[in-house]
């Protein structure tokens, strides 16, 4: 019997913390590309089906107390950014794990 291997792809990054839910943006901007070059890249060797980001990919806590952080960086889910990394993981058949400072709800 044939067994199936799948491969994970461990992402690191490499950019300035965000302050601000406004600097997200660009740190999904970045982790979407990394994405991309991850699972192309080992298109011809093996089948990447996972690929996964640190703990606080997104932002770090970086503020002393909870409220800080719910003032300046938690998101809501589901947003604008789980709803891309919805749309690439369905473009490449994959799973995506990442983290956020998040809070359900509005």
């Amino acid at each position: 019997m044939a067994t199936e291997r799948y491969y994970a792809a461990a992402c690191q990054l490499d950019q300035p913390n965000p302050t601000s839910r406004d600097g997200i943006d660009e740190r999904v901007d970045r982790m979407l590309e990394m994405i991309d070059y991850a699972v192309t890249g080992y298109e011809p060797l093996a089948d990447v089906r996972l690929v996964v980001f640190p703990e606080f990919g997104h932002a770090a806590p970086i503020f002393s107390t909870a409220i800080e952080l719910l003032e300046h960086l938690a998101v809501p889910i589901p947003n604008r950014h789980t709803d891309r990394y919805v749309h690439k993981a369905k473009k490449h058949n994959i799973y995506i794990q990442g983290s956020s400072p998040e809070f359900v709800g509005e």
